[in-house]
């Protein structure tokens, strides 16, 4: 890995549609906290149908944030889930019933990050409702 990559801080979030809000006030709280935001990079990984309101947020987002604090943004589509998700939620199901209509593929993400950012030697996850 190149010496500049190795100094930048890599964030990522997998957002769902319903976390967006939460996603802007998030990343807004970030980069405030940042001793240097060209130095980062935020990562959000996205569902397929959900594409184009993130990059429409995205655009949102960059008109609000002066150019002196932009970090870089880059937007992931959300790679194919690899599991049985049938029967994970047979199982959260009985195990936490009201938390199993919230299972999905999106909350996977995080077993494939790797594959989202593989030149990337370090990665901090946040969650959307993340607020410093």
């Amino acid at each position: 890995h190149n010496s500049s990559e190795m100094r930048k801080t890599h964030i990522v979030y997998a957002v769902g549609d319903d976390e967006f809000p939460g996603l802007i006030a998030s990343m807004t709280s970030l980069i405030h906290n940042l001793a240097d935001p060209h130095e980062c990079v935020i990562h959000i990984i996205v569902d397929t149908p959900y594409m184009h309101q993130a990059k429409y947020l995205l655009d949102c987002f960059k008109g609000s944030v002066s150019a002196l604090t932009l970090p870089t943004l880059q937007l992931h589509e959300l790679l194919p889930v690899r599991l049985d998700l049938t029967a994970f939620k047979q199982v959260w199901e009985q195990i936490w019933p009201f938390g199993a209509p919230h299972l999905k593929a999106i909350s996977f993400a995080l077993l494939y990050l790797p594959e989202y950012v593989p030149e990337v030697p370090r990665i901090v996850w946040l969650e959307a409702d993340t607020i410093e």
